[in-house]
């Protein structure tokens, strides 16, 4: 199905689920609940439809009970008879984390069971969050792949002088539910300028720690931003100035994330509490933040885990290179390995096995299990259902929300854009395969919508999703030429060995108008639709093995004045 991409104004709330920063420090908070597509049998409703005057009594007896029991297992399951979403609420904040749809509402989710002469226009995934095509064991064909693969896609225009063209985002679910997030905000700081913040979060363990960094992380970076633009009426902030504000945003957020909800919990003391405050605690998550300041072009990427930043620009016609903005953040990685050992010299097996006391990241905002004493997380375990600490004898913490940051002059004269992505496009595709499937895509006019290679082809082609006819690779339109300086520390991809793949030349795919599902598409198989289709088909933990949740985020940068 064609998706227009949604244009926005440079202030405008421009991504479902996040906050809007205010003047001041206010928050404006938007959680729209999701309308898939209907999944139920629409030919046993007409059957229904058609039975005679009888028939359609029996239909409204059988809807008012469906109604009623909906609505008490509703009532049932939250006492206080609202619909709870996202994060569990602050006792300090009354109304957080929960929204009350009220009775209207709960009348209408019950409605979408009724026969299609008594539904609304909504459907029944937003109570089953499931569709039709996940509880089948059929192989699924090309067009249902490509709704999957497009499902939760989204293409957004900015207005104004933003100097960003377009960005594109788009997750595809291995876990059920899926633990990635993402984010995205148009800020206006105290100096008055726009700057541009993009969030990709790879959960783990877990949703709710990356669900609270979509809520807040954002928030906490310009609180603190704000705050360094204040310190001084007549200069601004320096760029280490900056840099310092950032980490203390991711700080002090996995601060209130692992220390302050423990003091909330003891004040509240029930187990209730326990488990709602504390979910962000035990689970975790990375987080990739981009923040681009149009005036500069100055674009600052702050990483605390495996997430991956990669820059892609033009060199020549039709010739793209490849830049990687971030270091993964692994036990693997040389320097990560030796600042975590020398913060725990009496402790040799701290890394073992590229990983950090069992940990693949080296970096990231909860696992508290790994931050807090072991006799606290016990203490937790019992009374709140805390998860068990790991058996370390030693001094805790292990992992630090601290990011890593860099910056990178854009320039948009080049066709400047960049991936932001969770590890598992990288376990994948490699950077220089990542910069170009992106740019063979926007040479064939998909960023413009001229869509070229179509326009080549007769009418009757025009009914076939492209493929190109010559055995091209991924990279073929890639300058590999080294760089003088050091590459950063990146992982090689592992899945195509994993999937018997890897000595096969994979012939790049283009047939997506958004550009985050054309990776997608590509990374998991391309035009292979065995492999593909396969994928989407295992379950649970075999899913998880063969692939992770993904988390794709891509910004064009250009000038749009």
């Amino acid at each position: 199905m064609f998706r227009r991409p949604r244009i926005v104004g440079l202030r405008a709330d421009i991504l479902r689920g996040g906050y809007r920063v205010l003047e001041g420090g206010a928050r404006q908070r938007w959680l729209p609940m999701t309308s898939p597509s209907p999944t139920l049998s629409r030919s046993a409703s007409r059957s229904s439809i058609q039975q005679g005057e009888t028939g359609r009594q029996k239909n409204w007896k059988l809807a008012t009970a469906a109604i009623g029991c909906l609505l008490a297992v509703s009532l049932y399951l939250d006492p206080a008879g609202t619909i709870r979403f996202d994060s569990p609420p602050d006792p300090d904040k009354p109304g957080s984390g929960s929204r009350d749809l009220g009775i209207a509402a709960r009348i209408r989710l019950a409605t979408r069971a009724l026969p299609e002469d008594l539904q609304t226009n909504a459907s029944v995934d937003a109570i089953a969050h499931r569709t039709a095509r996940e509880h089948t064991l059929d192989a699924p064909n090309p067009d249902e792949l490509t709704e999957i693969l497009r499902r939760h896609e989204e293409s957004v225009i900015v207005g104004g002088r933003s100097g960003v063209l377009r960005y594109d985002t788009n997750q595809i679910a291995s876990n059920d539910p899926m633990e990635d997030d993402h984010a995205s905000e148009i800020i206006s700081l105290p100096s008055g300028d726009d700057w541009i913040f993009w969030g990709v979060y790879d959960g783990h363990s877990g949703w709710a720690t990356s669900a609270k960094l979509r809520q807040s992380l954002i928030a906490n970076v310009y609180l603190k931003l704000a705050e360094a633009y204040r310190a001084s009426d007549t200069t601004p902030p320096s760029d280490r100035e900056i840099d310092s504000a950032i980490k203390a945003g991711f700080l002090a957020l996995d601060d209130e994330i692992v220390w302050s909800s423990v003091e909330r919990v003891k004040k509240l003391g029930t187990r209730q509490a326990g488990a709602q405050l504390l979910a962000p605690a035990i689970a975790g998550s990375c987080a990739l933040l981009a923040i681009y300041n149009p005036q500069s072009r100055l674009l600052r990427i702050a990483l605390a885990g495996d997430s991956r930043a990669v820059l892609g620009r033009r060199v020549g016609e039709s010739r793209w290179s490849a830049t990687q903005l971030s270091a993964d953040q692994t036990g693997e990685n040389p320097d990560e390995a030796a600042r975590v050992r020398s913060e725990h010299p009496d402790e040799p097996d701290v890394v073992k096995n590229g990983r950090v006391v069992g940990f693949e990241p080296s970096r990231a905002f909860g696992d508290a299990v790994v931050k807090w004493p072991s006799d606290l997380s016990m203490t937790l375990r019992k009374l709140y259902f805390a998860k068990r600490p790991r058996k370390v004898d030693g001094n805790p913490p292990y992992l630090t929300a601290e990011p890593v940051i860099t910056t990178t002059k854009i320039e948009p004269e080049k066709s400047d854009f960049v991936v932001l992505a969770s590890d598992s496009l990288w376990e994948l595709l490699s950077n220089e395969e990542v910069v170009g499937l992106v740019g063979r895509w926007i040479d064939e006019g998909y960023l413009k919508g001229q869509r070229k290679s179509e326009q080549k082809r007769s009418s009757v082609w025009n009914m076939v999703p492209w493929v190109f006819n010559e055995p091209e690779s991924m990279t073929s339109n890639v300058d590999k030429s080294q760089p003088d300086t050091p590459k950063p520390f990146g992982r090689p991809p592992v899945r195509p060995a994993q999937w018997g793949i890897a000595k096969r030349q994979r012939v790049p795919v283009v047939r997506d108008i958004n550009a985050a599902t054309h990776l997608a598409r590509n990374g998991l198989g391309g035009d292979d639709h065995d492999l593909i289709s396969s994928l989407f088909l295992l379950a649970g933990k075999n899913s998880r093995r063969f692939r992770d949740d993904l988390t794709i985020t891509v910004i064009f940068f250009g000038d749009n004045a």
